[in-house]
């Protein structure tokens, strides 16, 4: 059972070399859809994984058998949408992205409160608002 293949390698070992250099461009559409849409915040090993799990997209492989297929985008935005598609059903990637999102509002958090004047910050925290105040800020960088 050693030389057990997976779907992709099994459908990649397949290919003819006329589909193998479509699925190569496919691939680097999806690549820098990617990196348009989620920039540094997934993991280089995550994106591979989804990049190379572009071929069990049916799409994909009816493509490749050379259809005519409409869902094959021609267009960033087409790309941007099914980058983001893939990601939303993919539970490794959505982790990546809550833990990615989670260590960049830690260091805003940081940041903020390293800027704050210490009598500002003491005057918000015995009103209790100083975690309010802090959460705005946070999402207002977030935001930019």
């Amino acid at each position: 059972m050693g030389n057990c293949l997976n779907h992709v390698e099994a459908l990649e070992a397949g290919l003819t070399a006329t589909q193998a250099i479509k699925l190569d461009g496919l691939r680097h559409s999806f690549e820098v859809a990617l990196a348009r849409c989620y920039g540094t915040k997934l993991a280089p090993i995550i994106c591979r994984k989804l990049t190379q799990d572009l071929i069990l997209r049916p799409d994909v492989l009816a493509f490749l058998e050379g259809a005519m297929v409409e869902e094959i985008p021609d267009s960033i935005d087409g790309w941007d949408e099914i980058a983001r598609e893939m990601v939303g059903k993919d539970d490794l990637a959505q982790r990546n992205l809550r833990f990615s999102n989670e260590e960049l509002r830690l260091k805003i958090l940081s940041e903020i409160q390293t800027s704050m004047r210490p009598a500002h910050r003491l005057e918000l925290a015995r009103s209790g608002e100083l975690d309010t105040y802090l959460e705005a800020r946070v999402l207002d960088e977030l935001e930019k």
